[in-house]
């Protein structure tokens, strides 16, 4: 008798143990599952930056564009690629209208990492239109950019944006056929 009540004490703090964890595992994926369920996306900056309806900054994860004005980073890109200053511009500018005309306006969903902004306070995200598509994605798939990797940041979609990037290589979509052009 004895031993049947000790392998039923243990068994019913299993089956709590079994119960908790799945809502303990859920709720701390959900306190670190931030997201922006509908918010419009009111100006895009760059190719890889816009401004939400709420003043925010969002920066799209993983996703690398080259530079509209000359600044220092442009200068390094230069002289690193041996593409000229003004052709990285140009293809920055090129980036910038291909994400303008797909997010400028629109209603989109924001979903983030583990890091949700940078030290400066930009946020750091994932957007998906209305139709599911991933516009980081479709930006580097298109071309459009690269494909950059924060560490710790792309747990999710880190294979996504890669596979896009080897795509828009592949078939030399994009500012892929400048970079190649200018190789």
């Amino acid at each position: 008798m004895e031993r049947y009540n000790l392998i039923a004490g243990v068994g019913r703090k299993l089956i709590a143990f079994l119960l908790l964890v799945p809502a303990a595992v859920s709720f701390a994926a959900a306190e670190n599952d931030y997201f922006y369920r509908s918010i419009r996306i009111v100006e895009v900056l760059d190719g890889a930056t816009a401004r939400l309806e709420n003043g925010e900054i969002l920066r799209l994860a993983g996703v690398e564009v080259p530079a509209i004005t000359e600044d220092p980073i442009i200068r390094r890109e230069a002289m690193q690629s041996g593409i000229p200053v003004e052709v990285l511009i140009s293809m920055g500018k090129m980036s910038l209208r291909f994400t303008r005309e797909l997010i400028e306006g629109k209603r989109v969903r924001i979903k983030f990492g583990k890091q949700k902004s940078d030290y400066y306070g930009v946020l750091i995200g994932y957007v998906f239109l209305e139709s599911d598509l991933m516009v980081n994605s479709e930006i580097i798939q298109s071309g459009f950019g690269r494909f950059r990797s924060i560490p710790g940041n792309h747990a999710f979609y880190e294979l996504e944006l890669e596979e896009s990037r080897e795509n828009a290589l592949r078939n030399t979509k994009g500012l892929w056929k400048t970079w190649l052009e200018c190789e």
